[in-house]
């Protein structure tokens, strides 16, 4: 994985093989014509990437009374799209 130049080098990758698992999605041909329309949205233009934690929770937020002391378990952080972290959670 990467790094990509760009976020329209990310999405291709991200989509390799796209494939619906049978026993997840169940799309009928027009369906399946329909969700692959949507793809080449994913290809305009894109502002550039932010650093995100990944997994951002409250399980990794470390607080002491009402302060943030810290945040843990940065191993899926990154340079990603700016809705990567709210669709990733």
């Amino acid at each position: 994985m990467g790094p990509f130049k760009a976020i329209q080098e990310f999405h291709p990758w991200l989509r390799d093989d796209f494939k619906p698992a049978d026993d997840l999605v169940n799309l009928n041909v027009e369906e399946d014509a329909a969700l692959r329309e949507t793809i080449p949205q994913q290809d305009g233009p894109w502002p550039p990437p932010v650093f995100t934690h990944g997994d951002l929770s409250a399980s990794n937020v470390l607080v002491e009374g009402d302060k943030i002391t810290g945040i843990i378990d940065w191993e899926t952080s990154g340079w990603y799209p700016q809705y990567w972290e709210y669709t990733s959670a």
